[in-house]
């Protein structure tokens, strides 16, 4: 016996949703608009996963996955839609967080979109070396699938992954410089470049996920410092001082508040002439007013303590967010102590998967 759905859209788990009978179907790489036939599934709690099913009216949008471990492998969600259609994807699920939320009259009519120029970009991967291989985790599970390249990595992450695993076992967080050419684990600190800015980046320090992706994110930071030719900026969870650098190009005065012990380290080596506050972002307590503040938060987003803490420090916010379902949440927050969400765009740093970032430029009525 089998059970036709259509999907009707996807959700950000990155599954597809479809109703039939008065049960809700969650179904894996498919795309809204195709109708399948389930003929295996598992029920968790009131929701049904389908595990076997066919694709009987597919999708103009599916294309071939570039990965023979796609589907197998944890790591991708969207081979199989082609990427023109994968940003649409993103933008509705983006879109839903606001419904979710009530917030559909904050949502712009139009969004801007920025992307990559390539989906092999990523320079940096936690990877298991297997029998001279590197290998991911399954869906969902310890099974480990080998790989001889990756197409999200960047094509030198690729080599030095291979050569590395015909002498090592284990697993490895590697990180990438395209710049420099160094590289983790055969170094514990590696130079970056963005733009013509270097960075040295110790080994358990955050950066993007390669110097291309924090390009893009500094280019949306640097165009709202033109725009608003601000005199003060404050830099939360600055990190190894990225948006902190370039404000400094320009001659501004900042506040840089990050508490990661390796991350402070490396500001003071990227930026040795300035003065940060190594404290919790939600323990910052502005003494004076600012022109900007920028946040890049963790995926848990602003705590609501900081919140109100940049309410009274600013009336302009540059709020950066790995994880759409807390931006929602602190959208209606900063909404109802006046602030209202001026630009909106999503920023596709991770084709290929269900992840992406948001950046919203944020004002205060007053």
């Amino acid at each position: 016996m089998s059970i036709t759905v259509k999907v009707e859209k996807i959700i950000s788990n990155g599954y597809g949703i479809g109703w039939t009978e008065g049960k809700t179907w969650f179904i894996p790489f498919v795309i809204a608009g195709e109708v399948i036939e389930i003929t295996q599934f598992k029920k968790i709690k009131k929701v049904f996963y389908a595990e076997e099913f066919t694709i009987t009216t597919p999708s103009p949008h599916r294309i071939e996955p570039a990965c023979p471990n796609f589907t197998k492998c944890g790591g991708c969600d969207f081979l199989h839609i082609e990427y023109a259609h994968q940003l649409e994807v993103k933008k509705e699920i983006l879109k839903d967080h606001f419904r979710q939320n009530r917030l559909e009259e904050l949502f712009p009519d139009e969004i801007e979109t920025v992307q990559l120029d390539t989906m092999a970009n990523r320079t940096r991967a936690k990877v298991i070396l297997e029998e001279g291989k590197g290998a991911f985790h399954g869906r969902k599970s310890h099974d480990l699938h080998p790989f001889d390249t990756c197409p999200l990595l960047h094509p030198e992450l690729n080599r030095v992954i291979s050569d590395f695993a015909k002498n090592h076992s284990g697993e490895y967080y590697f990180e990438y410089s395209t710049n420099s050419k160094e590289w983790m684990p055969q170094q514990k600190k590696i130079e970056r470049k963005v733009f013509d800015q270097k960075f040295a980046q110790s080994q358990g320090s955050f950066f993007q996920s390669s110097e291309h992706s924090a390009e893009l994110l500094v280019t949306i930071f640097n165009a709202e410092l033109e725009r608003l030719q601000p005199k003060t900026v404050v830099d939360l969870y600055s990190g190894i001082g990225l948006f902190t650098a370039f404000a400094r190009r320009r001659g501004l005065k900042t506040v840089s508040v990050e508490n990661s012990p390796l991350a402070v380290d490396d500001f003071k080596e990227n930026l040795p002439k300035r003065t940060m506050l190594q404290i919790k972002a939600e323990n910052w307590a502005p003494k004076a007013s600012y022109d900007l503040v920028v946040a890049d938060p963790p995926r848990s987003g602003l705590p609501q303590v900081l919140i109100e803490s940049i309410v009274k420090a600013t009336s302009n916010l540059l709020y950066i967010s790995c994880d759409a379902a807390t931006f929602a949440r602190d959208v209606k927050i900063f909404a109802s102590r006046g602030f209202t969400l001026d630009k909106l765009t999503l920023i596709d740093l991770f084709p290929g998967t269900k992840h992406f970032e948001v950046a919203g430029i944020f004002k205060s009525e007053e």
